[in-house]
């Protein structure tokens, strides 16, 4: 789905409901460019950080793309993870594999 914007006119890329799950924008849907690609994983990240915390954990706070999932995705994306993402996914069968 279209997760539209911000108050403050930035995209929404992801939405985690802590005990319901998690959306993606349906701009990942479509052919993913390397960059795109690793926008994706650092939403992936960014949302599993929401979904791991309490529901009232003050840290599930997102504030004008700040915040702790900010953080920890900023973090946890690294340009060898990004690498490796985008070298799996162009492999052939990859939605067969089992990434390592």
């Amino acid at each position: 789905m279209d997760l539209k914007k911000t108050d403050d006119g930035g995209e929404i890329l992801g939405n985690t409901i802590p005990g319901l799950g998690t959306q993606l924008d349906d701009q990942y849907l479509k052919p993913l460019s390397n960059s795109k690609a690793a926008g994706l994983l650092d939403t992936v990240i960014h949302e599993a950080v929401h979904f791991s915390l309490d529901p009232n954990d003050p840290r599930q706070i997102d504030g004008n793309r700040s915040g702790y999932p900010y953080d920890q995705a900023r973090e946890r994306t690294t340009r060898d993870l990004i690498k490796k993402f985008n070298r799996i996914r162009k492999l052939p069968n990859c939605d067969k594999m089992c990434c390592k």
